[in-house]
């Protein structure tokens, strides 16, 4: 799923529906399809641009996702399952949920809880309050089962507001760092250190060489501020510091041995996570996208194996979806062969001949029920 955020055809979508895709092709509530680009990609976020080349298409607006309340009425738009145009609705459950989904590290979350219904299919949709206002972008569930339990994620759309001009016009995010890894504050850190409060950022490790290491930051530190603005915890720092642009100076305000200091560290280019596009994949000649399967993957799509290829999208009438494959289906062979990378597909594909077909093991969960089936995908 995904929505325009502007009359000339940009769409806000999830990362991980676009950053494997071959193809974009873009259906409209209208029933209208156009081939779309994919602008721009930020796996830390969660967050993909795509383009189409359209006029005068209504959008949405975005509202303020930080004025929400909890226990607000909120509502989910999307494609659940295959259903198109689905509404939910539910109440926001919580603000601020860090998950940890992300592929790598340095991910950036700060994801809306609600209960409107989640499903398969309604990632990259719209998460809106009363006022039609979009304040959220559909982005995971937690499940057992592979299906919605009423715990269902959005990405704020402020920090979706601040993510896409730079995705418009780079086609990626340049965030600050500063070469820690950091964690919060809890109370038996708190008492170990004979700090006050458990306000902060606790440095772990610091990168050798890197802006931290330069400016004498140390584990054991606890930051408490930076540019005389507080830092609330871990993944307050984390935003802050990502928000500086590569190269500035900031003022950091330290806790260490219960004494406060203030260094000064210039911060450098967070590394360009998985910036270079997808390799184009032969998967297109059937219609379809994969990624490889990973932990994190498994956990979203309530898989109990990491190994395999996950189907991300499933282009209409193509091939894979005649023989009826799915978007959250999981290739674990080909031709009763193992595979493992995305290439293996590319392989199989380029090695069959048109009008020939490929065998495919496919296993789909279901309300927490593994099914394994055997497809035939006859390659155009």
């Amino acid at each position: 799923t995904g929505f325009f955020i502007s009359a000339d055809g940009y769409i806000i979508t999830n990362n991980h529906i676009a950053e494997n895709a071959a193809k974009v092709s873009v259906f409209t509530v209208q029933g209208d399809e156009y081939s779309g680009k994919v602008i721009g990609l930020d796996p830390r976020t969660d967050l993909a641009v795509v383009k189409i080349d359209i006029k005068n298409s209504p959008f949405a607006e975005f509202g303020d996702s930080a004025a929400l309340r909890v226990g607000e009425w909120v509502l989910a738009i999307g494609n659940p399952l295959g259903m198109e145009h689905t509404v939910t609705s539910g109440i926001v459950s919580a603000k601020g949920r860090q998950l940890g989904v992300g592929e790598g590290g340095n991910q950036y979350e700060d994801f809306i809880q609600t209960d409107a219904a989640i499903n398969r299919g309604n990632s990259g949709g719209p998460l809106v309050n009363l006022k039609g206002e979009v304040i959220g972008i559909n982005s995971n569930i937690l499940t057992p089962t592979g299906g919605n339990i009423g715990i269902g994620f959005a990405i704020p759309s402020n920090l979706a507001k601040k993510v896409i001009p730079q995705l418009k016009e780079k086609g990626r995010v340049v965030r600050g760092k500063l070469g820690v890894t950091i964690a919060s504050v809890n109370e038996d850190v708190r008492k170990l250190l004979k700090l006050k409060d458990r306000s902060g950022a606790l440095v772990n490790t610091v990168e050798a060489g890197g802006p931290a290491d330069k400016a004498g930051l140390k584990r054991y530190d606890v930051v408490t501020g930076i540019n005389g603005q507080p830092v609330k915890d871990n993944n307050d720092l984390r935003f802050k510091i990502a928000d500086v642009e590569p190269g500035k100076k900031v003022q950091l305000n330290i806790i260490r041995d219960g004494k406060e200091i203030t260094l000064a560290a210039t911060t450098e280019e967070l590394d360009p996570q998985e910036d270079k596009a997808a390799p184009e994949s032969a998967s297109k000649d059937i219609g379809l996208s994969v990624t490889r399967m990973n932990p994190n993957l498994a956990r979203r799509y309530g898989f109990r194996t990491t190994e395999g290829l996950l189907i991300t999208e499933v282009k209409n009438f193509s091939a894979a979806a005649k023989a009826g494959l799915e978007a959250g289906d999981l290739i674990l062979e080909i031709n009763r062969a193992k595979v493992d990378q995305v290439s293996d597909l590319d392989n199989a594909l380029r090695n069959t001949k048109s009008g020939d077909a490929i065998m495919l093991l496919i296993r789909r969960e279901s309300d927490g029920d593994a099914q394994d089936s055997i497809v035939i995908v006859k390659v155009p």
